[in-house]
């Protein structure tokens, strides 16, 4: 399986956990460690995209992205490829 199919689906995933978590910071990075870890990442990988992605997006403007519509939302799109930059960043960073 390509690395690009699982980043794809880690994405999905951290995706699907967030939109059901509540405003809490603390419960919010618990699910988003929790989906990576379930698909499959070091807990080194889950936690270095957890901070790139904190430090670029709030969690309510991850909350938002989740309900848009990818293809005509530029901004929701642009969430979407930085998530996939940030997870190849931090698997190369420790693999």
């Amino acid at each position: 399986m390509s690395r690009v199919i699982v980043y794809q689906g880690l994405i999905l995933a951290i995706l699907i956990s967030v939109y059901g978590c509540s405003d809490e910071n603390a419960q919010f990075k618990g699910e988003y460690l929790a989906a990576c870890l379930q698909a499959g990442m070091s807990k080194k990988v889950c936690r270095c995209a957890y901070d790139k992605t904190e430090a670029n997006y709030s969690i309510a403007d991850i909350r938002r992205f989740t309900l848009s519509d990818y293809d005509h939302n530029p901004l929701a799109k642009q969430y979407m490829q930085d998530t996939f930059t940030f997870m190849q960043s931090c698997y190369a960073s420790y693999h």
